[in-house]
């Protein structure tokens, strides 16, 4: 299963959403937030290497359990993706 790229999650935080598709274009732009802030706060350097400085004094959790938490973690945001109707989205 291949998930979505992170340029392609931050592109679409950017759309407006037009009257009457804003409810799945916002259910896809929070989707898009809760997805990047989990990703910044999985990893820590990369945190850092964006800019996000609050989580400076930690380092990423390698272990298994830490590994399984977050496959289950991108495996939900990506069925929830899924689960959001493309058609009803705004283009612009």
């Amino acid at each position: 299963m291949r998930l979505p790229s992170t340029g392609l999650l931050v592109a679409a935080l950017f759309s407006t959403p037009s009257p009457g598709l804003a409810d799945e274009s916002g259910r896809l732009r929070d989707l898009f937030d809760r997805e990047w802030e989990a990703r910044i706060a999985h990893n820590p350097l990369f945190a850092t290497g964006v800019g996000r400085h609050e989580y400076n004094h930690l380092l990423p959790d390698v272990s298994l359990e830490a590994r399984r938490d977050w496959a289950e973690t991108t495996r939900s945001f990506y069925e929830e993706l899924t689960g959001i109707d493309g058609a009803q989205l705004d283009r612009k």
